[in-house]
Protein backbone atom coordinates (compact mmCIF):
# COMPACT_ATOMS: atom_id res chain seq x y z
CA UNK A 1 0.00 0.00 0.00
CA UNK A 2 1.52 2.97 -0.96
CA UNK A 3 1.99 5.93 1.90
CA UNK A 4 0.38 9.08 2.38
CA UNK A 5 2.93 11.24 0.53
CA UNK A 6 3.04 8.53 -2.15
CA UNK A 7 -0.82 8.62 -2.88
CA UNK A 8 0.00 12.61 -2.75
CA UNK A 9 2.68 12.79 -4.53
CA UNK A 10 1.00 10.29 -7.29
CA UNK A 11 -2.33 12.19 -7.27
CA UNK A 12 -0.18 15.57 -8.28
CA UNK A 13 0.92 13.41 -10.78
CA UNK A 14 -2.32 12.65 -12.08
CA UNK A 15 -3.35 16.43 -12.36
CA UNK A 16 -0.40 17.41 -13.62
CA UNK A 17 -0.60 14.73 -16.94
CA UNK A 18 -4.06 15.01 -16.87
CA UNK A 19 -5.06 18.55 -16.11
CA UNK A 20 -4.74 20.46 -19.49
CA UNK A 21 -6.67 16.77 -20.94
CA UNK A 22 -9.47 17.77 -18.84
CA UNK A 23 -9.27 20.81 -19.42
CA UNK A 24 -10.21 20.58 -23.16
CA UNK A 25 -12.65 17.78 -22.29
CA UNK A 26 -14.30 20.12 -20.22
CA UNK A 27 -14.95 22.70 -23.12
CA UNK A 28 -15.39 19.99 -25.98
CA UNK A 29 -17.82 18.98 -23.66
CA UNK A 30 -19.53 22.71 -22.90
CA UNK A 31 -19.37 22.77 -27.26
CA UNK A 32 -21.29 19.75 -27.32
CA UNK A 33 -24.13 21.07 -25.22
CA UNK A 34 -24.48 24.30 -27.33
CA UNK A 35 -24.86 21.68 -30.03
CA UNK A 36 -27.29 20.01 -28.05
CA UNK A 37 -29.16 22.97 -27.37
CA UNK A 38 -29.11 24.27 -30.40
CA UNK A 39 -30.52 21.73 -32.42
CA UNK A 40 -33.30 20.78 -29.59
CA UNK A 41 -34.44 24.29 -29.73
CA UNK A 42 -34.23 24.60 -33.59
CA UNK A 43 -35.89 21.42 -34.83
CA UNK A 44 -37.05 19.88 -31.64
CA UNK A 45 -36.61 16.31 -29.72
CA UNK A 46 -38.11 14.56 -32.52
CA UNK A 47 -35.71 15.34 -35.33
CA UNK A 48 -33.22 15.90 -32.59
CA UNK A 49 -33.77 12.02 -31.99
CA UNK A 50 -33.30 11.14 -35.67
CA UNK A 51 -29.75 13.32 -35.76
CA UNK A 52 -28.81 11.19 -32.76
CA UNK A 53 -29.48 7.62 -34.48
CA UNK A 54 -28.16 8.56 -37.55
CA UNK A 55 -24.53 10.05 -35.72
CA UNK A 56 -24.33 7.10 -33.47
CA UNK A 57 -24.47 4.55 -36.82
CA UNK A 58 -21.79 6.48 -37.90
CA UNK A 59 -19.32 5.83 -35.22
CA UNK A 60 -20.23 2.57 -35.19
CA UNK A 61 -19.93 1.89 -38.49
CA UNK A 62 -15.91 3.90 -37.98
CA UNK A 63 -15.49 1.58 -35.34
CA UNK A 64 -16.49 -1.52 -37.02
CA UNK A 65 -14.13 -0.38 -40.26
CA UNK A 66 -10.98 0.56 -38.15
CA UNK A 67 -10.73 -3.07 -36.78
CA UNK A 68 -9.24 -1.80 -33.44
CA UNK A 69 -6.53 -0.17 -35.12
CA UNK A 70 -6.18 2.94 -33.69
CA UNK A 71 -6.06 0.81 -29.64
CA UNK A 72 -3.45 -1.27 -31.83
CA UNK A 73 -1.52 1.85 -33.00
CA UNK A 74 -1.20 3.22 -28.97
CA UNK A 75 0.44 -0.13 -28.21
CA UNK A 76 2.65 -0.62 -30.56
CA UNK A 77 4.26 2.91 -30.43
CA UNK A 78 4.15 2.21 -26.92
CA UNK A 79 5.91 -1.44 -26.99
CA UNK A 80 9.90 -0.80 -27.05
CA UNK A 81 10.51 -4.29 -27.72
CA UNK A 82 8.42 -4.68 -31.23
CA UNK A 83 9.64 -0.85 -31.47
CA UNK A 84 13.57 -2.39 -31.62
CA UNK A 85 12.88 -5.23 -33.77
CA UNK A 86 11.27 -2.83 -36.44
CA UNK A 87 7.68 -4.09 -35.99
CA UNK A 88 5.89 -0.75 -36.13
CA UNK A 89 7.82 0.49 -39.27
CA UNK A 90 5.05 -0.22 -42.38
CA UNK A 91 2.05 -0.52 -40.43
CA UNK A 92 0.25 2.59 -40.63
CA UNK A 93 0.34 2.58 -44.44
CA UNK A 94 -0.87 -0.99 -44.41
CA UNK A 95 -4.06 0.02 -42.19
CA UNK A 96 -4.61 3.13 -44.26
CA UNK A 97 -4.42 1.13 -47.56
CA UNK A 98 -7.39 -1.06 -45.62
CA UNK A 99 -9.43 1.31 -43.82
CA UNK A 100 -9.60 3.09 -47.19
CA UNK A 101 -10.80 0.43 -48.94
CA UNK A 102 -13.57 -0.52 -46.33
CA UNK A 103 -14.64 2.59 -46.14
CA UNK A 104 -15.43 3.23 -49.48
CA UNK A 105 -17.34 -0.11 -50.00
CA UNK A 106 -19.27 0.65 -47.03
CA UNK A 107 -19.88 4.06 -47.75
CA UNK A 108 -21.10 3.18 -51.61
CA UNK A 109 -23.37 0.18 -49.92
CA UNK A 110 -25.11 2.03 -47.27
CA UNK A 111 -25.99 5.41 -49.75
CA UNK A 112 -27.57 2.97 -52.06
CA UNK A 113 -29.71 0.96 -49.44
CA UNK A 114 -30.51 4.23 -47.53
CA UNK A 115 -34.21 3.85 -48.33
CA UNK A 116 -34.22 0.20 -47.10
CA UNK A 117 -32.75 0.92 -43.97
CA UNK A 118 -34.98 3.52 -43.59
CA UNK A 119 -37.96 2.12 -44.32
CA UNK A 120 -37.15 -1.59 -43.13
CA UNK A 121 -34.88 -0.82 -40.03
CA UNK A 122 -36.23 2.22 -38.25
CA UNK A 123 -39.89 2.28 -39.62
CA UNK A 124 -39.70 5.61 -40.89
CA UNK A 125 -38.77 7.12 -44.72
CA UNK A 126 -37.29 10.54 -43.00
CA UNK A 127 -34.35 8.81 -42.05
CA UNK A 128 -33.61 8.12 -46.00
CA UNK A 129 -31.89 11.67 -46.11
CA UNK A 130 -30.56 11.68 -42.86
CA UNK A 131 -28.85 7.90 -43.92
CA UNK A 132 -27.53 9.18 -47.18
CA UNK A 133 -26.00 12.24 -45.64
CA UNK A 134 -23.85 10.23 -42.94
CA UNK A 135 -22.98 7.65 -45.37
CA UNK A 136 -21.28 10.08 -47.77
CA UNK A 137 -18.40 10.96 -44.58
CA UNK A 138 -17.51 7.29 -43.55
CA UNK A 139 -13.97 7.45 -44.72
CA UNK A 140 -13.15 10.66 -42.86
CA UNK A 141 -14.66 8.99 -39.42
CA UNK A 142 -12.48 6.00 -40.25
CA UNK A 143 -9.47 8.28 -40.63
CA UNK A 144 -10.29 10.40 -38.26
CA UNK A 145 -10.47 7.59 -35.24
CA UNK A 146 -7.06 6.24 -36.88
CA UNK A 147 -5.36 9.77 -36.72
CA UNK A 148 -7.12 9.98 -32.70
CA UNK A 149 -4.93 6.76 -32.42
CA UNK A 150 -1.84 7.83 -33.95
CA UNK A 151 -1.39 10.87 -31.88
CA UNK A 152 -2.67 9.53 -28.16
CA UNK A 153 0.41 6.94 -29.24
CA UNK A 154 2.99 9.87 -29.71
CA UNK A 155 1.50 11.12 -26.46
CA UNK A 156 0.88 14.23 -28.71
CA UNK A 157 -1.92 15.10 -26.48
CA UNK A 158 -2.64 18.55 -27.51
CA UNK A 159 -2.93 17.81 -30.88
CA UNK A 160 -5.25 14.74 -29.79
CA UNK A 161 -7.35 17.10 -27.69
CA UNK A 162 -7.74 19.84 -30.03
CA UNK A 163 -9.15 17.38 -32.83
CA UNK A 164 -11.05 15.16 -30.52
CA UNK A 165 -12.89 17.47 -28.27
CA UNK A 166 -12.64 21.24 -29.28
CA UNK A 167 -13.24 21.40 -33.58
CA UNK A 168 -16.03 18.50 -34.29
CA UNK A 169 -18.46 20.95 -32.15
CA UNK A 170 -17.04 24.38 -33.39
CA UNK A 171 -16.98 23.14 -36.80
CA UNK A 172 -20.51 21.99 -36.57
CA UNK A 173 -21.40 25.54 -36.42
CA UNK A 174 -19.64 27.05 -39.39
CA UNK A 175 -20.80 24.43 -41.51
CA UNK A 176 -24.44 24.95 -40.53
CA UNK A 177 -24.22 28.72 -40.61
CA UNK A 178 -22.69 28.35 -44.40
CA UNK A 179 -25.53 25.49 -45.45
CA UNK A 180 -28.60 26.82 -43.91
CA UNK A 181 -29.29 29.04 -46.89
CA UNK A 182 -28.51 26.64 -49.27
CA UNK A 183 -29.47 23.24 -47.88
CA UNK A 184 -32.97 23.54 -46.37
CA UNK A 185 -33.95 20.26 -45.19
CA UNK A 186 -33.51 18.86 -41.45
CA UNK A 187 -30.65 16.36 -42.71
CA UNK A 188 -28.61 19.84 -42.87
CA UNK A 189 -27.34 19.03 -39.42
CA UNK A 190 -26.03 15.85 -40.34
CA UNK A 191 -24.07 17.21 -43.49
CA UNK A 192 -22.77 19.58 -40.91
CA UNK A 193 -21.60 17.34 -39.11
CA UNK A 194 -19.87 15.44 -41.63
CA UNK A 195 -18.26 18.05 -42.78
CA UNK A 196 -16.96 19.01 -39.65
CA UNK A 197 -15.27 15.43 -39.34
CA UNK A 198 -13.69 16.13 -42.88
CA UNK A 199 -12.22 19.30 -42.31
CA UNK A 200 -10.60 17.99 -38.64
CA UNK A 201 -9.68 14.62 -40.89
CA UNK A 202 -7.83 16.83 -43.60
CA UNK A 203 -6.19 18.88 -40.93
CA UNK A 204 -4.67 15.45 -39.01
CA UNK A 205 -3.46 14.38 -42.26
CA UNK A 206 -0.96 17.34 -42.69
CA UNK A 207 0.25 16.73 -38.89
CA UNK A 208 1.02 13.11 -40.12
CA UNK A 209 2.39 14.43 -43.00
CA UNK A 210 4.12 16.13 -41.21
CA UNK A 211 5.86 14.43 -38.81
CA UNK A 212 5.55 10.89 -39.73
CA UNK A 213 7.81 8.40 -37.69
CA UNK A 214 10.62 7.34 -39.80
CA UNK A 215 11.99 4.10 -39.35
CA UNK A 216 13.79 1.30 -40.97
CA UNK A 217 11.54 -0.89 -43.65
CA UNK A 218 10.47 -4.45 -42.42
CA UNK A 219 7.42 -6.11 -43.84
CA UNK A 220 4.41 -6.72 -41.67
CA UNK A 221 1.76 -9.02 -42.83
CA UNK A 222 -1.95 -7.59 -42.73
CA UNK A 223 -3.00 -10.52 -41.22
CA UNK A 224 -1.25 -10.44 -38.24
CA UNK A 225 -2.36 -6.50 -38.19
CA UNK A 226 -5.86 -7.83 -38.24
CA UNK A 227 -5.16 -10.42 -35.58
CA UNK A 228 -3.74 -8.61 -33.08
CA UNK A 229 -6.30 -5.67 -33.39
CA UNK A 230 -9.26 -7.90 -33.30
CA UNK A 231 -10.56 -8.72 -30.19
CA UNK A 232 -9.71 -4.83 -29.58
CA UNK A 233 -12.40 -3.53 -32.05
CA UNK A 234 -15.09 -6.74 -31.15
CA UNK A 235 -13.92 -4.97 -27.27
CA UNK A 236 -14.87 -1.13 -28.61
CA UNK A 237 -17.45 -2.24 -30.37
CA UNK A 238 -19.63 -4.21 -28.08
CA UNK A 239 -18.35 -1.16 -25.38
CA UNK A 240 -20.09 1.31 -27.98
CA UNK A 241 -23.12 -1.05 -28.54
CA UNK A 242 -23.82 -1.23 -24.63
CA UNK A 243 -24.23 2.51 -24.05
CA UNK A 244 -26.14 3.09 -27.38
CA UNK A 245 -28.61 -0.12 -26.89
CA UNK A 246 -30.89 1.72 -24.67
CA UNK A 247 -31.34 4.26 -27.54
CA UNK A 248 -31.87 2.34 -30.46
CA UNK A 249 -34.14 -0.29 -28.31
CA UNK A 250 -35.80 2.67 -27.23
CA UNK A 251 -36.61 3.86 -31.02
CA UNK A 252 -37.70 0.30 -32.19
CA UNK A 253 -39.97 0.12 -28.92
CA UNK A 254 -40.88 4.18 -28.29
CA UNK A 255 -40.33 7.12 -30.59
CA UNK A 256 -38.35 9.59 -31.92
CA UNK A 257 -39.20 12.12 -29.00
CA UNK A 258 -38.40 9.39 -26.09
CA UNK A 259 -34.97 9.22 -27.82
CA UNK A 260 -34.41 12.73 -28.05
CA UNK A 261 -35.22 13.02 -24.23
CA UNK A 262 -33.28 10.52 -23.03
CA UNK A 263 -29.95 10.78 -25.23
CA UNK A 264 -30.15 14.54 -23.62
CA UNK A 265 -30.38 13.05 -20.07
CA UNK A 266 -27.95 10.66 -21.16
CA UNK A 267 -25.61 13.60 -22.35
CA UNK A 268 -26.45 15.39 -18.93
CA UNK A 269 -25.29 12.77 -17.24
CA UNK A 270 -22.09 12.11 -19.30
CA UNK A 271 -20.73 15.44 -17.54
CA UNK A 272 -19.55 12.73 -14.96
CA UNK A 273 -17.69 10.87 -18.23
CA UNK A 274 -15.71 14.20 -19.28
CA UNK A 275 -13.04 12.76 -16.46
CA UNK A 276 -12.75 9.35 -16.59
CA UNK A 277 -12.23 9.60 -20.99
CA UNK A 278 -9.84 12.80 -20.38
CA UNK A 279 -7.94 10.20 -18.03
CA UNK A 280 -8.12 7.57 -20.48
CA UNK A 281 -6.29 9.29 -23.42
CA UNK A 282 -3.54 9.95 -20.58
CA UNK A 283 -3.38 6.53 -18.83
CA UNK A 284 -3.72 4.18 -21.87
CA UNK A 285 0.11 4.72 -23.07
CA UNK A 286 1.48 4.53 -19.32
CA UNK A 287 -0.63 1.56 -18.79
CA UNK A 288 0.78 -0.22 -22.22
CA UNK A 289 4.10 1.10 -21.29
CA UNK A 290 4.40 -0.36 -17.83
CA UNK A 291 3.24 -3.51 -18.29
CA UNK A 292 5.50 -4.23 -21.12
CA UNK A 293 8.16 -3.25 -18.46
CA UNK A 294 6.87 -5.32 -16.25
CA UNK A 295 6.67 -2.96 -13.30
CA UNK A 296 3.37 -4.15 -12.14
CA UNK A 297 3.59 -1.87 -8.78
CA UNK A 298 3.92 1.35 -10.48
CA UNK A 299 1.13 0.56 -12.97
CA UNK A 300 -1.11 0.34 -9.46
CA UNK A 301 -0.04 3.06 -7.99
CA UNK A 302 -1.12 5.24 -11.05
CA UNK A 303 -4.39 3.48 -12.00
CA UNK A 304 -5.27 4.00 -8.25
CA UNK A 305 -3.96 8.03 -8.03
CA UNK A 306 -5.96 8.44 -11.60
CA UNK A 307 -8.87 6.54 -9.76
CA UNK A 308 -8.89 9.11 -7.16
CA UNK A 309 -8.36 11.89 -8.95
CA UNK A 310 -11.39 10.97 -10.99
CA UNK A 311 -13.70 10.49 -7.72
CA UNK A 312 -12.60 13.65 -6.42
CA UNK A 313 -13.57 15.68 -9.31
CA UNK A 314 -16.98 13.58 -10.33
CA UNK A 315 -18.60 13.83 -6.95
CA UNK A 316 -19.85 17.17 -6.89
CA UNK A 317 -20.86 17.06 -10.33
CA UNK A 318 -23.02 13.62 -9.89
CA UNK A 319 -24.55 15.82 -6.69
CA UNK A 320 -25.61 18.73 -8.88
CA UNK A 321 -26.92 16.92 -11.63
CA UNK A 322 -29.11 14.44 -9.07
CA UNK A 323 -30.45 17.69 -7.27
CA UNK A 324 -30.63 19.81 -10.53
CA UNK A 325 -31.97 17.43 -12.66
CA UNK A 326 -35.35 19.26 -13.21
CA UNK A 327 -33.48 22.68 -14.00
CA UNK A 328 -30.74 21.35 -16.29
CA UNK A 329 -33.62 19.38 -18.50
CA UNK A 330 -35.61 22.40 -18.94
CA UNK A 331 -33.00 24.55 -20.24
CA UNK A 332 -33.37 22.50 -23.32
CA UNK A 333 -37.00 22.63 -23.44
CA UNK A 334 -40.32 21.85 -21.36
CA UNK A 335 -41.09 17.94 -22.78
CA UNK A 336 -37.00 17.30 -21.90
CA UNK A 337 -38.04 17.85 -17.99
CA UNK A 338 -40.07 14.44 -17.92
CA UNK A 339 -36.68 12.56 -18.55
CA UNK A 340 -35.60 13.83 -14.92
CA UNK A 341 -35.62 10.63 -13.26
CA UNK A 342 -34.26 8.76 -15.81
CA UNK A 343 -31.29 11.30 -15.68
CA UNK A 344 -30.63 10.85 -12.00
CA UNK A 345 -30.41 6.50 -12.48
CA UNK A 346 -28.17 7.09 -15.68
CA UNK A 347 -25.51 9.31 -13.47
CA UNK A 348 -25.78 7.25 -10.51
CA UNK A 349 -24.37 4.20 -13.15
CA UNK A 350 -21.72 6.75 -14.27
CA UNK A 351 -20.70 7.79 -11.37
CA UNK A 352 -20.26 4.23 -10.08
CA UNK A 353 -17.78 3.83 -13.01
CA UNK A 354 -15.85 7.02 -11.82
CA UNK A 355 -15.44 5.18 -8.60
CA UNK A 356 -14.49 1.59 -10.14
CA UNK A 357 -11.25 3.28 -11.86
CA UNK A 358 -10.26 2.86 -15.79
CA UNK A 359 -10.87 -0.57 -15.96
CA UNK A 360 -11.68 -0.93 -19.46
CA UNK A 361 -8.45 0.70 -20.40
CA UNK A 362 -6.29 -1.66 -17.62
CA UNK A 363 -7.52 -4.91 -19.31
CA UNK A 364 -7.09 -3.59 -22.76
CA UNK A 365 -3.63 -2.60 -22.57
CA UNK A 366 -2.35 -5.36 -20.56
CA UNK A 367 -3.24 -7.69 -23.71
CA UNK A 368 -6.33 -9.35 -21.71
CA UNK A 369 -8.39 -7.22 -23.99
CA UNK A 370 -10.04 -10.41 -25.39
CA UNK A 371 -11.32 -11.34 -21.31
CA UNK A 372 -13.11 -7.53 -21.53
CA UNK A 373 -14.82 -8.25 -25.04
CA UNK A 374 -16.65 -11.30 -23.47
CA UNK A 375 -17.08 -9.01 -19.96
CA UNK A 376 -18.83 -6.24 -22.19
CA UNK A 377 -20.68 -9.22 -24.88
CA UNK A 378 -22.43 -10.56 -21.44
CA UNK A 379 -23.09 -6.80 -20.26
CA UNK A 380 -24.41 -6.49 -23.93
CA UNK A 381 -26.53 -9.11 -23.10
CA UNK A 382 -28.21 -8.33 -20.01
CA UNK A 383 -29.24 -5.07 -21.15
CA UNK A 384 -30.73 -5.67 -23.96
CA UNK A 385 -32.55 -8.62 -22.02
CA UNK A 386 -33.37 -5.83 -18.96
CA UNK A 387 -34.10 -2.81 -22.14
CA UNK A 388 -37.22 -5.78 -23.66
CA UNK A 389 -38.48 -6.43 -20.05
CA UNK A 390 -38.66 -2.82 -19.02
CA UNK A 391 -38.91 -0.48 -21.89
CA UNK A 392 -42.44 -1.33 -22.78
CA UNK A 393 -43.44 -0.69 -19.14
CA UNK A 394 -41.48 1.79 -17.94
CA UNK A 395 -40.09 3.84 -20.86
CA UNK A 396 -37.12 5.75 -20.77
CA UNK A 397 -37.16 4.52 -16.89
CA UNK A 398 -36.83 1.58 -17.39
CA UNK A 399 -33.92 2.06 -19.98
CA UNK A 400 -32.01 4.13 -17.30
CA UNK A 401 -32.73 1.25 -15.37
CA UNK A 402 -30.86 -1.37 -17.41
CA UNK A 403 -28.41 0.72 -18.19
CA UNK A 404 -27.71 1.09 -14.44
CA UNK A 405 -27.53 -2.38 -13.30
CA UNK A 406 -25.44 -3.47 -16.62
CA UNK A 407 -23.15 -0.58 -15.73
CA UNK A 408 -22.82 -1.80 -11.85
CA UNK A 409 -22.31 -5.58 -12.85
CA UNK A 410 -19.88 -4.91 -15.61
CA UNK A 411 -17.29 -2.66 -13.58
CA UNK A 412 -17.79 -5.42 -10.57
CA UNK A 413 -16.70 -8.32 -13.15
CA UNK A 414 -13.84 -6.14 -14.30
CA UNK A 415 -12.48 -5.06 -11.18
CA UNK A 416 -12.78 -9.05 -9.81
CA UNK A 417 -10.65 -9.91 -13.24
CA UNK A 418 -7.61 -7.15 -12.39
CA UNK A 419 -7.56 -8.05 -8.84
CA UNK A 420 -7.32 -12.04 -9.73
CA UNK A 421 -4.92 -11.53 -12.92
CA UNK A 422 -2.62 -8.42 -11.59
CA UNK A 423 -2.79 -8.82 -7.91
CA UNK A 424 -4.47 -4.68 -7.33
CA UNK A 425 -7.79 -3.14 -7.22
CA UNK A 426 -7.84 -0.50 -9.36
CA UNK A 427 -9.37 2.01 -6.49
CA UNK A 428 -7.09 1.81 -3.65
Amino acid sequence: MPTNRGNTSNLLQALQSGGPTLMFKIVGMLLSYAVLFFITNTFGAEIYGRYAIVITVGQVAALVLTLGFPMLIVKLLNDKKHYESGLKTNFLTKIFRLSFVLGVSFSVVFYFTAEAIATHVFGDINYKEFIESISLFFVPLLFHELFLGYFKGLKSFTKHNVFLFLLPSTLFFAWYFTLKEIITSNHVIVLSFGLSITTIFLLESIFFLKKKVILPLKNIKTSFLIKEAFPMMYSAIMLYLLNWTDIFMLESMKSSTDVGIYNAAFKIASICFVFITAINIVISPKIAEYYNNADIKNMHKTIVSYTRFITYLTLPVFLIIIFFGDYILGFFGAEFIQGSTALSIIVTGIFFSALSGNVDQVLIMTRYQKVFGRIVFGGFVLNVILNLILIPTYGINGAAIASLATNVLLNFTCIYFIKKKLGFYTFI
